[in-house]
């Protein structure tokens, strides 16, 4: 902001003189991107970007975050591998603390994929990092979902969802989801998987050729 009012300090004869204003706006826009290049150490192409609005850089890709201990640590937790559950005994999993009828229950990342809708069953966990989009459900969707449980009719709620929503149909966790059975859906846009890269956090991937094997091979 300092290189831009310089500028219109420094023009201010010919802002007051009434000169063309498609010509005096030239000198300005060029004058500020030849003050930013200079001040600020950038070129005069990301200057330019800056001024008029556009972002500094385009991707063809999509990035998601990915906590992979998270899931390396409930197999190890579950299955007989000692050498497994000592590599990841001091890594603490990520909860979140929900309400479900008056009781506080934590619910992990984890528990998402673990009781993910029987329509994805077959869906790999990396494809399910790529594709999957939770939302929490409206008032009315909640609504409509709890008069299903108490009736039972299937149909009901498909003719409800597809009067709110004719494009995507979204799918409610297992009952044993305790945390988000009730008040989530979760759709998985496969039209994502060529686009969409899950960013591994949680420190470098175990390697085959270094370390324990075993955790290499279950982490796999």
């Amino acid at each position: 902001f300092a290189s831009v009012h310089d500028v219109f300090k420094r023009n201010e004869e010919q802002l007051n003189a009434g000169q063309d204003g498609v010509e005096i706006s030239r000198t300005l826009m060029r004058q500020m991107v030849n003050s930013m290049s200079t001040k600020l150490e950038i070129g005069s192409p990301m200057a330019s970007l800056y001024l008029l609005g556009n972002p500094d850089h385009y991707k063809s890709h999509t990035y998601v975050n990915f906590a992979w201990r998270s899931y390396v640590a409930y197999h190890a937790t579950s299955k007989p591998a000692r050498n497994a559950i000592q590599c990841v005994s001091d890594f603490d999993d990520l909860l979140t603390i929900r309400n479900h009828n008056g009781s506080f229950v934590a619910c992990s990342i984890v528990d998402n994929y673990r009781y993910r809708p029987v329509a994805y069953e077959t869906v790999t966990l990396y494809e399910w990092v790529q594709s999957s989009d939770i939302k929490a459900r409206t008032k009315g969707e909640k609504a409509d979902f709890l008069s299903w449980l108490e009736t039972n009719d299937a149909l009901l709620l498909e003719k409800k969802g597809r009067r709110r929503n004719y494009r995507i149909i979204r799918h409610s966790f297992l009952p044993e989801h305790l945390a988000m059975y009730k008040s989530h859906s979760v759709h998985c846009d496969f039209r994502k998987l060529g686009a969409t890269i899950p960013n591994f956090l949680g420190g470098a991937l175990p390697r085959s050729d270094k370390g324990d094997r075993d955790y290499y091979c279950m982490s796999m």
